[in-house]
């Protein structure tokens, strides 16, 4: 069986941010992935986590990005 490679999808309009993220499956990978983003200081608003099989992972991040003046 072959893994499909990782697609990262990023949308913005204004300071609204839509990530959308299609990978393995791996342990600990969202709560990774959710750190990351917050450390872009980018704030977290909603997201969902889909489970495809045992090996697939679809990862949708709706946020806000605050911008510093």
């Amino acid at each position: 069986m072959t893994l499909p490679e990782t697609e990262i999808e990023a949308r913005f309009c204004e300071t609204s941010v839509l990530i959308r993220i299609h990978c393995h499956k791996t342990k600990g990978l969202v709560e990774k992935t959710m750190g990351a983003i917050e450390n872009l200081h980018i704030t977290i608003t909603n997201s969902t986590k889909i489970t495809f099989a045992s090996s697939a992972l679809h990862l949708t991040v709706f946020a806000q990005l605050f911008r510093c003046t």
